[in-house]
């Protein structure tokens, strides 16, 4: 079996997709916006649909309102 795998390249993984509790790229990116816009943890969190202690656990995971970065950030994440 070993062999056969080594020949043919071996097993492909199936594709990633991230479960829906997990923030995607776009809810990144309006946190993001909202910081610049100096809204509260919890208005951006309201404007996302999402809890407060998720958006607030997300900013604080990735370096803070000074230095967050959506991009980054959702690469990190990945």
């Amino acid at each position: 079996m070993r062999r056969f795998l080594l020949q043919t390249g071996g097993l492909k993984s199936p594709p990633r997709c991230r479960p829906l509790r997990h923030l995607t790229a776009e809810e990144r990116e309006e946190i993001s916006r909202g910081i610049a816009a100096g809204l509260s943890g919890r208005a951006i969190a309201r404007g996302l649909g999402r809890p407060a202690s998720t958006v607030s656990r997300e900013i604080v995971r990735n370096s803070g309102r000074e230095a967050y970065r959506a991009g980054t950030d959702d690469a990190a994440a990945e």
